[in-house]
């Protein structure tokens, strides 16, 4: 399998790889590639998930870590707390970049639409069982007083296998 993917990145020879997650950013770090891409590593969740929880990740896996760290031409995290936690950990200079804030707008939504829309992983950490618990006790509430929004729906655009884990819930 890697080497199927070590093929096709010195195939296509691209400018930049980027590995998204521990697991992926060890990979980028991994590669035997025949031409020198830049290999970025994101951390796309906080260090204590990542390198500090007992079975998960890149936890006890000092060396796959600093051989990753080593590797890779940029590491970037989400917050300064993980930049500093690597510091002190792995002694590495690492990139902070914010996940994006949510925009402003001075236009306001008429409330018209009846849909209520999630998108997402359908991963237990992403929270839709609690959305879908949630949407239930709206559709409740409004079926009971017969306000305009009784025939809401919640939409959630789904992986196909993932989503009949939810089915349960409903």
């Amino acid at each position: 399998m890697i080497s199927k993917i070590e093929d096709y990145i010195n195939q296509e020879k691209f400018d930049c790889i980027i590995g998204v997650s521990s697991y992926y950013s060890a990979l980028v770090s991994l590669l035997k590639l025949n031409y020198n891409p830049k290999r970025i590593g994101w951390q796309h969740s906080t260090t204590e998930r990542y390198f500090n929880l007992k079975g998960k990740f890149l936890w006890h896996q000092d060396a796959i870590v600093k051989n990753m760290f080593l590797n890779l031409n940029e590491y970037i995290v989400l917050t300064d707390i993980d930049k500093k936690e690597l510091k002190k950990l792995y002694n590495v200079e690492v990139t902070r970049i914010y996940n994006p804030c949510s925009f402003k707008t001075n236009e306001k939504s008429k409330l018209n639409s009846k849909v209520f829309l999630a998108v997402g992983r359908l991963d237990k950490v992403k929270g839709f069982d609690k959305l879908i618990e949630a949407f239930y006790y709206f559709s409740l509430a409004f079926q009971m007083i017969r306000l305009r929004y009784q025939d809401c729906f919640l939409h959630i655009h789904k992986q196909a296998l993932q989503f009949f884990l939810y089915l349960q819930l409903l």
